[in-house]
This record gives C-alpha cells, sequence and structure tokens, in this order.
C-alpha cells in the first residue's frame, strides 16, 4: 500500500511490475489538522468511492481527526458508504 507521501512515487507500479498486489492511497484526510479541511478532504474520499467505485483515504489518529470522523462516520454508512479494510482494496 502506497501512501503517496512523494509525486515521485513508484511503489505501486513497481509492485504490480514484480506481480504484487497494490494499491495507493486517494485521500490524505489529515494534512492540514483543522475540522474544515479534514472535513473536506473526507467529503473528497466519499466521492471518489461512489464515482469509482472506491476509494482509500489515509489519515493520522490525531484528536481533531478521530473527532471529524466520529461525527461523519454514522452518517456515509447512512448514505450507503461501506467502510472496508485497506487490504480489501489491495489488487
Amino acid at each position: 500500500m502506497d501512501s503517496r507521501t512523494t509525486t515521485a512515487t513508484v511503489a505501486e507500479i513497481a509492485a504490480h511490475s514484480a506481480g504484487v498486489p497494490a494499491t495507493s492511497r486517494n485521500v490524505f484526510l489529515d494534512d492540514e489538522q483543522s475540522a474544515a479541511a479534514i472535513r473536506k478532504q473526507f467529503a473528497l474520499a466519499v466521492r471518489d468511492a461512489r464515482e469509482k467505485g472506491s476509494a482509500l483515504a489515509i489519515g493520522h489518529p490525531h484528536p481533531e481527526t478521530l473527532r471529524v470522523l466520529s461525527e461523519m462516520l454514522p452518517e456515509i454508512e447512512r448514505q450507503g458508504v461501506t467502510l472496508v479494510f485497506a487490504s480489501d482494496l489491495v489488487r
């Protein structure tokens, strides 16, 4: 799983070239640690999941990230978005 912390990453491509299942993140949730920014990033992940069938969002266990997720997760589940383990997205 490539967190894509650099634009020059080749991890997913190299893994696939070697026949190793891999994936990379779509959205980084808490690069900016404000509630508004985290909500915006989470909304992008939900949009990607709906448009592409899945999305991988990565974040840290910062208090603000955890607070926003605890607020937003019940609502997106009511909207039909299903959370899965990151390993379920590796192809």
